[in-house]
């Protein structure tokens, strides 16, 4: 199985060749080189192509034609979303006694499910706010440690993200930055 993962990067629509530069010579280089592997991947049953993307429609025709079937993972639903963010944030709370507070954060998930539903976030972009969200719980805990002590160190940072109550406003306040 060869899986390449946002291959639009790699197999994107060949150029007008009225315009041309160097570096369309080279993806349609790439391109065609891919088409003619491909070609010789049918004499070879035992090998799997997968491509991933977000962004079909930039991806060369002829590749789309040789890939026989696709298929479409549609953005995730409040549900499946509220499921996504609680395991993240469980994932980053990672300390019984917060995690004691499930009926706190099992609300936060659905609340939030709801507005990043309604913007249409993907998986990745769930992921990537509970990172943001969580790197700057860190970042502002390592400030309130040296702001106490000097000598502030990763135990206090640890203890503080463990008593500190999580808010829904500390994900809504990021979700148009990401």
């Amino acid at each position: 199985i060869i899986f390449i993962d946002e291959i639009e990067c790699l197999l994107k629509k060949r150029c007008n060749h009225f315009i041309i530069s160097s570096k369309s010579k080279i993806d349609d280089q790439i391109v065609s080189s891919f088409l003619e592997e491909m070609d010789g991947i049918k004499e070879n049953p035992g090998v799997i192509v997968l491509g991933a993307t977000n962004l079909s429609y930039t991806i060369d025709e002829a590749i789309k034609d040789r890939m026989s079937l696709k298929f479409h993972v549609p953005k995730p639903n409040a549900d499946s979303i509220s499921r996504i963010l609680y395991k993240n944030i469980l994932k980053n709370l990672d300390n019984e006694k917060t995690k004691k507070n499930d009926v706190n954060i099992k609300t936060i998930c659905k609340d939030l499910a709801k507005i990043l539903f309604a913007k249409k976030y993907n998986g990745r972009q769930i992921i990537h706010l509970c990172k943001k969200v969580f790197n700057e719980r860190q970042y502002n805990a390592g400030k309130k440690g040296e702001e106490r002590n000097k000598n502030c160190n990763d135990s206090y940072i640890i203890k503080y993200l463990e008593y500190e109550d999580l808010k829904i406003e500390s994900f809504t306040n990021n979700i148009n930055e990401t």
